[in-house]
C-alpha cells in the first residue's frame, strides 16, 4: 500500500497508521489510515473479500471446491474412516453460506461409506460419485436432484435400497447402476414410477432390480 499527500509519499508506522476491520471473512472490509506525528484526519475505504474459485475447503469432516457458478460441491471426505455421510444443503466457508449443488465426479469412489444421504440441494450426482463403495447399502436421493452421472453407482455390490426424492430427474448415465445388489430396490415418488422405470431401463442393474413407489 502507497500512500501519499500532496505529491509525497508518507511511512507507515511514521506518517501514519493503518487498521483493518472485518478483512478476515468473505464480504466486505474496510482499511483505516490514521494521521500521526504531524500528520492529522484520517480515511475509511472499503473492498471486498471474495472467495478463491477450487478448492479443496475442509469443513469439518467433508471437502468442498467452490465453483464458477458460486455455488459449492461436495468432493470427498477428510476421513477416508467416515461410514454415514450427510451432505449437506449448504456450506459455510469464510463466513460465507454457500449452496452445495453437486457431488463431483468420484467424491467418494471406492470409500468405506455404508449410508448416504444426499441434501436437497444437490442437482448433480457427477460421474463415478460413489462407484466401489464396496460397504455402502443405502442411499437417500434428494428433491432436486436433476442428473444421476454414468457409472455413480457401479460396483456398489451391497446397495441395496435407494430412496429417491426427486421428481425432477432427467438423465441417468450409462452403468449408473451395474452390479449394485441383485436384489435392490429403487424407491421413487408414486407419480413418477411409470416414467421412471422407462428413465432408469438399463442402466445396468440386474433383472430382479425393482423400481417401486
Amino acid at each position: 500500500m502507497t500512500v501519499k499527500l500532496g505529491g509525497k509519499t508518507l511511512s507507515p508506522g511514521k506518517d501514519y497508521t493503518v487498521t483493518y476491520k472485518d478483512n478476515t471473512n468473505i464480504g466486505t472490509a474496510s482499511v483505516t489510515i490514521t494521521g500521526i506525528n504531524g500528520y492529522i484526519g484520517k480515511v475509511t475505504r472499503y473492498f471486498g473479500i471474495t472467495p478463491k474459485k477450487g478448492g479443496p475447503y475442509i469443513v469439518q469432516a467433508y471437502k468442498y471446491n467452490i465453483m464458477d457458478n458460486g455455488q459449492a460441491a461436495f468432493t470427498g471426505l477428510k476421513n477416508a474412516k467416515a461410514t454415514k455421510v450427510t451432505i449437506p444443503k449448504t456450506v459455510t466457508i469464510g463466513g460465507k453460506s454457500f449452496r452445495v449443488t453437486t457431488i463431483a465426479k468420484n467424491a467418494l469412489k471406492k470409500s468405506k461409506v455404508s449410508s448416504v444421504t444426499i441434501g436437497s440441494n444437490i442437482k448433480t450426482i457427477e460421474n463415478s460419485a460413489f462407484e466401489g463403495c464396496g460397504k455402502l447399502t443405502k442411499v437417500t436421493i434428494g428433491s432436486k436432484v436433476t442428473k444421476i452421472g454414468s457409472s455413480a453407482f457401479k460396483n456398489c455390490k451391497k446397495l441395496r435400497t435407494v430412496t429417491i426424492k426427486s421428481k425432477n430427474i432427467k438423465s441417468v448415465g450409462k452403468k449408473a447402476f451395474q452390479k449394485i445388489a441383485p436384489n435392490a430396490k429403487i424407491k421413487v415418488p408414486a407419480r413418477k414410477l411409470k416414467a421412471y422405470k422407462k428413465l432408469f431401463k438399463g442402466k445396468g442393474q440386474g433383472k430382479k432390480v425393482k423400481i417401486t413407489k
